[in-house]
């Protein structure tokens, strides 16, 4: 199996028959990868839970809904361990055919045939003739066609980019860039603007002093899922931000305002005229009297 091909394959998977969720796709690439790093791509192989958790970030209930999915895909198969007697064993399902590629009539695996396209054979100098099958009906159509250069020329600029400004690029990074270029070109996005983007939060990554592509990539999501596809949106946006944040930052030192207490020893008591006091008592008293003498 051809790993690159694989990817490729996939990749047209996610965005023209299957809607993939984060999880699922995280799952899916880290178990691609570990076949191809240990050459098993067209095997079964042994993986621990443990090691696809750490692998993947993910919990273990979302990890396992994830790997059923992948498996109601037809994209893995799977075959479930044995506590404390044996792992669970994973393979990957081959998802592209081999272009132009096809059996002859005797069954001779060894006779292959290349053709530019459907039904005519190029092998042959002499003749351009039919290219015909009895055996085995092939219909080859433009999605298992290998792309044109062309269409990664703009991927291969913000690779550049990338190894300049963080350092290797890993097939996972790759993988990314092609589908923002996906989601850029569904918006109306142009490749130079897309390259811009993309380069851009690389950029904010960079002099963030974060120099990763998981900081990077954060950014990214964060505006496609706002529906920022255009610089001048992005960057209408971040100002925007900073100048919210700015207005917070100036008034989070502002001290609020104080209430002054009452200086009461600057309060001093009214003075009582004796003679006032002398006849508020005397009323009070025969006030008493009163109250007692009633029936």
């Amino acid at each position: 199996m051809d790993y690159f091909k694989e990817r490729r394959a996939y990749r047209d998977f996610k965005m023209y028959e299957r809607r993939v969720s984060q999880a699922q796709n995280d799952l899916y690439r880290e178990l691609l990868d570990y076949a191809n790093d240990k050459g098993v791509l067209d095997k079964p192989f042994h993986l621990m839970n443990d090691a696809l958790l750490k692998l993947t970030g993910l919990n273990e209930t979302t990890m396992f809904n994830a790997r059923n999915k992948l498996v109601q895909f037809g994209l893995i198969k799977y075959e479930k361990g044995r506590r404390n007697l044996d792992t669970p064993v994973y393979q990957i399902i081959k998802l592209y055919e081999d272009w132009g590629r096809t059996n002859n009539k005797s069954g001779d695996d060894t006779g292959v045939t290349f053709v530019d396209e459907p039904g005519v054979a190029t092998g042959d100098d002499t003749g351009g003739n039919l290219l015909t099958n009895t055996k085995q009906d092939i219909t080859i159509t433009q999605h298992n066609k290998p792309a044109d250069d062309a269409d990664d020329l703009p991927i291969q600029k913000v690779a550049n980019y990338y190894q300049q400004n963080i350092g290797v690029i890993k097939p996972l990074v790759m993988d990314d860039f092609r589908d923002y270029f996906s989601q850029f070109k569904k918006a109306k996005t142009s490749d130079d603007e897309a390259v811009e983007i993309i380069e851009y939060a690389i950029k904010i990554a960079v002099d963030n002093n974060k120099p990763s592509w998981s900081y990077a990539n954060a950014v990214l999501k964060n505006w496609t899922n706002s529906g920022l596809f255009t610089m001048a949106n992005i960057k209408a946006a971040r100002e925007e931000r900073k100048a919210k944040m700015q207005i917070k930052s100036s008034n989070y030192g502002r001290q609020p305002k104080q209430e002054v207490a009452t200086d009461y020893s600057k309060h001093q008591a009214k003075q009582v005229d004796p003679a006032e006091l002398a006849e508020l008592q005397k009323q009070w008293r025969e006030f008493k009297k009163q109250g007692s003498a009633e029936p």
